[in-house]
């Protein structure tokens, strides 16, 4: 688990995977979380991934624009749940993007997620929780280093978001739409151009 109140502590390649996994009954409710909530994810704007779908939680981040909105709880099942169980990996989050990347015309996955760093209005340090599929996470520390980490479902993994990073179907990928979780703080100035809803 995450120290509560405190960044994701990374090593020097700003990666860090956690030995203690997901917790199975945390596991089994999230998953049924996504799948309660299909209708409700909506297509990914992010320039890096084709056909991913998404779901936010507690503050939603335009990836475009950058604008941020307080997310609408009540037409989210088990929202609060949810976010009480992320709470555990990253205390006190202030936005959650759950991702499913979803199948192809030919029946594969897709989660070529070209090397980026995370948007501006994210602060630095980020946890993912990953759900469902075997991948392979990149970090590029340079433009001549590449570093590579096996992520398996069940996987807790803090990384530095805002190092340029990567993530692609493990050799082994067993065919499983992927799901996972990344959970970060805002920047303090982001939180001030919060728009509210109402």
């Amino acid at each position: 688990m995450v120290n509560a109140k405190k960044s994701a502590q990374m090593d020097g390649d700003g990666f860090t995977l956690n030995s203690i996994p997901i917790n199975p009954v945390d596991h089994n409710f999230l998953h049924r979380f996504f799948l309660a909530n299909k209708k409700r994810f909506i297509q990914s704007v992010s320039g890096y991934v084709y056909d991913r779908k998404e779901l936010q939680l507690r503050n939603h981040v335009n990836l475009k624009t950058g604008r941020i909105t307080p997310t609408i709880d009540s037409y989210i099942n088990a929202y609060n749940q949810a976010t009480a169980i992320l709470d555990k990996y990253y205390f006190g989050f202030e936005s959650a993007i759950c991702l499913w990347y979803c199948r192809n015309r030919v029946g594969k996955a897709q989660n070529m997620m070209r090397f980026h760093s995370d948007h501006s209005a994210y602060a630095r340090g980020a946890v993912m929780l990953n759900l469902t599929g075997r991948v392979n996470f990149q970090i590029k520390r340079d433009w001549k280093t590449v570093k590579s980490y096996t992520v398996e479902p069940g996987d807790v993994v803090e990384f530095d978001n805002k190092v340029p990073h990567a993530v692609d179907w493990h050799p082994e990928y067993d065919g499983q739409e992927r799901m996972c979780i990344v959970l970060f703080h805002l920047k303090p100035q982001s939180k001030h151009k919060q728009l509210s809803l109402f």
